[in-house]
């Protein structure tokens, strides 16, 4: 598969894409530590990812915090479609990827969130 979106995406297939995730946002366990702490997650939170990419860091924190539910939105429906067909050789029913374009108001009612972060 190879990625069309408009961003970094044109760069990579999606191993290679992957990879520069990683690397580039969680170098070492100590700065992914660090960013869900900052988060301050807790029990049954429900979280927002705003420009979700390919979900690495959605399954990241689902990985962490099982109790958590998370809506990642993306406005590329070719990361969508990979971290759905990732997810759906997983059983984390409480992950959730949307294709949106978040330059139009959100398909949520007000305070749905307890935590909201974009990376993209």
């Amino acid at each position: 598969m190879t990625f069309k979106g408009k961003y970094y995406s044109k760069l990579f297939q999606d191993k290679q894409y992957l990879e520069f995730t990683r690397k580039q946002l969680f170098k070492n366990t100590e700065y992914f530590r660090q960013f869900s702490n900052f988060l301050s997650l807790k029990t049954n939170d429900t979280v927002c990812d705003l420009g979700c990419g390919t979900g690495f860091l959605d399954f990241e924190l689902i990985g962490k915090f099982p109790t958590i539910k998370i809506f990642a939105l993306d406005n590329d429906q070719d990361y969508i479609e990979y971290a759905n067909k990732k997810l759906n050789s997983t059983e984390l029913p409480r992950l959730n990827f949307q294709n949106h374009d978040l330059n139009n108001p959100l398909p949520f009612t007000s305070n749905s969130f307890n935590v909201v972060y974009s990376f993209g």
